[in-house]
């Protein structure tokens, strides 16, 4: 069983070359599924904003419409105005039957989930670089101590990190359950 996790890097997966592929397919067929939606979602931000359905609102419920009295003229501008602070682009339909209106905001937000993606690529980018530049290592450093140096975990020899940590004060909290209630107890 050794042998077999040893042969698959499993010890040692961060670094193993089927992490990397992996990752690097991941990255890929984001990459490739976002650019193959660009073309669309560009479609969509540039269409204009369009009135044009022969029979808008038709099936919309009663509770949905209402009326207003007033000239159709004077009341249509007051709409449209109305809109035109609500919504950054405003259509306008006029039909004997009476005046339609269009409105639409947020057409930025089509390419939300491109910065998504972008976020995720960054993760796995990181991922692939820790991977090859990234080493796992450990330190012992006693209270009131200094040190510069780890001790690498695979090869188990130091390396110097460039920084030093200083430990100043070290306490150690232990919490334990008995009957339901938490009680705490600190041993230094």
């Amino acid at each position: 069983m050794f042998q077999a996790f040893s042969a698959l890097n499993l010890f040692d997966m961060y670094h193993s070359s089927w992490f990397r592929i992996i990752i690097g397919l991941i990255a890929l067929n984001l990459i490739i599924c976002s650019l193959n939606r660009l073309p669309k979602t560009l479609n969509l931000f540039k269409a204009p904003t369009r009135a044009d359905r022969s029979k808008p609102f038709e099936d919309l419920p009663a509770e949905r419409k209402f009326s207003v009295k007033g000239e159709m003229d004077a009341v249509g501008e007051r709409v449209a105005n109305f809109l035109k602070k609500q919504y950054k682009r405003v259509e306008a339909k006029n039909s004997p039957k009476g005046n339609f209106y269009y409105g639409e905001k947020g057409r930025y937000s089509y390419f939300g989930v491109y910065l998504v993606h972008l976020s995720v690529l960054v993760i796995l980018i990181g991922g692939i670089i820790g991977s090859f530049f990234g080493f796992e290592a450990y330190v012992n450093i006693a209270e009131g101590d200094t040190v510069d140096t780890v001790a690498l975990r695979q090869r188990m020899t130091s390396k110097k990190l460039g920084f030093s940590v200083h430990c100043q004060k070290f306490i150690v909290e232990f919490y334990v359950y008995e009957n339901n209630k938490r009680n705490k107890r600190l041993f230094t």
